[in-house]
């Protein structure tokens, strides 16, 4: 055999064996999530990348900074639901396999390999997340590509990924740059000493400061706005005094514990949460072994910086954003694990431990309100199929909000956006309460808002014309009773009051 098809039976041989745990971890997903993998819920804000609807996810550029995901917007090419779940997940599980590929050998220890890259995959935040799979595709894919850049170049190099990389991160998911901070801690980007230790650190710093100067000028140059405007619902408290950092350290508490309202349980989570990177700081010694020393000071930059944001903006930190505490975890068995700090035997079982909580956590990220949501809705769309096929407009009377079955919507564009995906037809909630509390109109008047205010405007106008033949329909429950034609092209769905 020549040298080049042996390099190239050796390429194949290596692509196999890091895309087996990801096909694995989605088959698993797959058997335990059965009804969120055929029809995935997809959330409100999320339709807007899966339509794509750039002019819609503008407002995100100002309230969040995700300039990056509003470019994803404009090129990304359409995917159905069920494409675009699995794709999401096999991007995400192979950034982990890949990880762990640099510090399991997948051929010398296949089973520990794919049993601690799904552990990783199965991290419960990102399940979290996965009910916007299609906005955060473009942040798995940044990771994707990024530690794949990270095996292929030397040390230095390595701390330019990471500070490009970063920045990149910010711009489409915030969060996943602590992620990739931990897989990059991971995959031995600190060197071999503490000085290449905070250069990469300082590679990470300076990738995330660039990250966000980037979006405050991008938002300077579109919004006239230097900064990131925080939407209201994120009940946001500005740092002014040492008092209102005192208050907004309360803030910290819902990212690692469940939000309560007694001030003393959110304070003992906050001072926990901050407590860590100084209990960090203080492990780390030159005498530890480097892997030791890089994953406790990755994780630690991550709480401060973190906790740091909370502090400055008050707004409260949802438990998504706190997925590089899962990867430390796994990452730090199986690298103790490698360095026989942990035992074989014991380093397999504490994986297959993960592993299960894991999933369990992906189990518990979908409830059944959910699937009930889904299926409701597909009977909707079944009706209207089978009454009007050639239907343009679908009018929603009735405050759905009331029925249990459409309670996860979240909010009642969902309920539109959902009725649009599975009948191909424009449709708008009809109801002067739901219309009122999508958004306050005076909102509408920034130019971020415009193309919300156009969509608004339009509704109003629909409901306004056929308000009274909207009234005229029973509402008659399940579905299909109360579903009906009532002019050429418009179909009208009365939920009841």
């Amino acid at each position: 055999m020549s040298n080049n098809s042996a390099k190239t039976l050796g390429t194949v041989k290596n692509l196999a064996l890091i895309a087996s745990p990801a096909l694995c971890f989605m088959l698993l997903i797959y058997l335990i999530t059965l009804d969120w993998f055929q029809d995935p819920f997809i959330r409100n804000d999320d339709y807007l990348a899966f339509f794509p609807f750039p002019d819609l996810f503008y407002s995100k550029t100002l309230e969040e900074g995700r300039w990056g995901n509003y470019a994803w917007t404009n090129w990304r090419p359409f995917l159905t639901p069920v494409f675009g779940f699995a794709l999401h997940l096999l991007i995400w599980s192979a950034a982990a396999s890949v990880t762990v590929s640099t510090v399991i050998s997948p051929t010398e220890e296949t089973t520990r390999f794919l049993i601690y890259s799904c552990a990783l995959a199965a991290t419960p935040q990102i399940a979290g997340l996965a009910l916007w799979f299609n906005t955060i595709l473009a942040a798995h894919l940044v990771l994707f590509i990024s530690v794949i850049a990270l095996r292929k170049v030397d040390e230095n190099a390595r701390r330019t990924v990471i500070f490009f990389a970063t920045a990149v991160c910010f711009l489409t998911y915030p969060g996943s740059a602590f992620i990739f901070l931990m897989f990059a801690m991971s995959m031995g980007c600190a060197g071999s000493s503490l000085s290449g230790l905070i250069k990469a650190l300082i590679a990470f710093v300076g990738g995330y400061a660039s990250g966000i100067v980037m979006a405050f000028s991008l938002n300077a140059i579109a919004h006239g706005h230097f900064g990131i405007a925080l939407a209201d619902w994120r009940e946001q408290a500005q740092l002014m005094d040492f008092s209102s950092a005192l208050r907004n350290l309360k803030a910290l508490s819902p990212a690692f514990v469940e939000h309560s309202s007694n001030d003393a349980l959110n304070w003992a989570a906050a001072a926990m949460t901050i407590s860590l990177p100084l209990l960090g700081a203080a492990y780390i010694r030159p005498s530890r072994p480097i892997w030791v020393n890089a994953m406790i000071a990755g994780a630690s930059l991550s709480v401060l910086i973190l906790a740091a944001q909370v502090v400055v903006t008050g707004a409260q930190l949802p438990p998504r954003a706190t997925g590089f505490a899962w990867a430390f975890v796994v990452l730090f068995v199986a690298l103790a694990t490698g360095h026989g700090a942990i035992g074989r035997k014991a380093g397999l079982l504490a994986g297959v431990a993960l592993l299960a909580a894991g999933l369990v956590g992906w189990r518990l990220s979908y409830p059944p309100a959910l699937s009930e949501f889904q299926t409701e809705t597909r009977l909707m769309a079944v009706e209207i199929e089978r009454i009007s096929p050639e239907a343009e407009i679908i009018l929603i009377r009735g405050n759905a909000a009331n029925r249990s079955e459409l309670r996860a919507m979240n909010e009642p564009i969902t309920l539109e956006f959902r009725l649009q995906a599975l009948a191909g037809a424009e449709a708008r909630v009809c109801d002067s309460r739901v219309l009122a509390a999508i958004t306050p109109p005076e909102q509408f008047q920034r130019p971020a808002w415009r193309a919300w205010g156009d969509r608004y405007e339009h509704s109003v106008r629909l409901c306004n014309e056929y308000w009274g033949k909207l009234d005229a329909i029973e509402p008659v429950y399940p579905a299909p009773g109360s579903v009906a034609v009532i002019a050429p092209g418009i179909v009208a769905v009365n939920l009841g009051d």
